[in-house]
C-alpha cells in the first residue's frame, strides 16, 4: 500500500522537477519558445542563408535564412553564448563567449569550433591576463582561420592565430584601459589595425606593436577619416557606422584629407 503510494508522488515530482528545470525549447522548431531563456546574439554565417543565435541556454544555427532551426536543445546548452564570431577566411572556423548558466557546469571562456559548430574546445586564457580580467568580446581577424581578437575589460585586447592555443596582447599601458573599444583590421593587411574608444581613434601597422593616435579625431567627438592610400578602411568604417561628426550622422564629406596629416607620433605603447 505504501509503495502505491510513493510511486505517483515521486512520479509527480520528476515531472515536476523536468518542467521547472528543463531550458530545451517548448516548441520544436523556436529556440525562443521556452520562457526561462532569451537572446544574446545573433550573427549572420559566412554562406546565404546561416543565421547563428546566441541564447541564454546555448547555441541555435538555421542554414535556411532561420526558417527552420533543427536542433532539439542549444548547443553547448548549459552556456549562455554571449558573443559570437565566425572567421572570413573559412566560415566553419567559430569563436562564442561562453559563461555557465549556473555555478555547476562548463568553463567560461572562449569556445572554438572548427567544423561550423559540431564539436567545440575551450581556448587557453592569456598567459599574461591579470585576475580582475573580465572577457567582454571576442572577433575574427583576417591573418588566417584561427585569427581571432579578444578584448578584456581591466585586461585590453589579445590576439591568436591558432584558435585560441596561444594569445598575445596587442595593447598596454593606457590603451588596455580604453573603454568602449572598438577594432578595425584591413582586409588586405592582418597587421594594420584601427583602435577606438574613449581615448580617441589609433593606428597600428605592425599588429598592435605601436600605436600612433589619429589627432584629427578630437576626444569623445569621433570624426571618421580617409587617407586616399586606406580606401579599404573607408569601406571598413562606413560597414561599421562611423560616419558620425560631433554626435550627429554625417555623409562621406566627412572624409579629412583636407586636415592635412593624421598620424601623430608613436604613444609608447608596445
Amino acid at each position: 500500500m505504501l509503495l502505491l503510494l510513493v510511486i505517483p508522488v515521486f512520479v509527480a515530482w520528476q515531472v515536476l522537477n523536468y518542467l521547472m528545470n528543463n531550458t530545451d525549447p517548448t516548441v520544436a522548431g523556436r529556440p525562443l519558445s521556452n520562457v526561462k531563456t532569451h537572446l544574446h546574439q545573433v550573427a549572420l554565417g559566412g554562406k546565404p542563408g546561416i543565421i547563428y543565435l546566441g541564447t541564454h541556454f546555448g547555441l541555435f544555427i538555421s542554414t535556411d535564412g532561420g526558417r527552420s532551426w533543427p536542433q532539439q536543445r542549444g548547443i553547448l546548452n548549459t552556456m549562455m553564448i554571449m558573443n559570437i564570431a565566425v572567421s572570413p577566411a573559412n566560415q566553419q572556423v567559430l569563436a562564442v563567449i561562453g559563461r555557465p548558466t549556473s555555478g555547476i557546469g562548463n568553463q567560461a571562456g572562449i569556445y572554438f569550433s572548427s567544423d561550423g559548430g559540431e564539436n567545440w574546445h575551450l581556448g587557453a586564457a592569456p598567459a599574461s591576463l591579470s585576475p580582475s580580467a573580465y572577457l567582454f568580446t571576442v572577433q575574427a581577424g583576417v591573418a588566417n582561420q584561427g585569427n581571432f581578437y579578444a578584448f578584456y575589460e581591466y585586461g585590453g585586447w589579445y590576439e591568436t592565430r591558432d584558435m585560441g592555443a596561444h594569445w598575445h596582447p596587442i595593447t598596454s599601458g593606457a590603451l588596455s584601459g580604453m573603454q568602449t573599444p572598438s577594432l578595425l583590421t584591413d582586409p588586405a593587411d592582418p597587421n594594420h589595425l584601427l583602435l577606438g574608444g574613449d581615448q580617441g581613434l589609433f593606428e597600428s601597422r605592425d599588429n598592435g606593436s605601436h600605436w600612433n593616435p589619429i589627432k584629427a579625431i578630437i576626444r569623445n567627438w569621433p570624426i571618421c577619416l580617409c587617407l586616399p592610400h586606406q580606401r579599404a578602411l573607408w569601406s571598413m568604417l562606413q560597414a561599421a557606422h562611423c560616419m558620425v561628426c560631433r554626435g550627429k550622422t554625417c555623409g562621406p564629406q566627412t572624409i579629412a584629407g583636407q586636415h592635412g596629416s593624421t598620424a601623430g607620433n608613436s604613444t609608447g605603447e608596445t
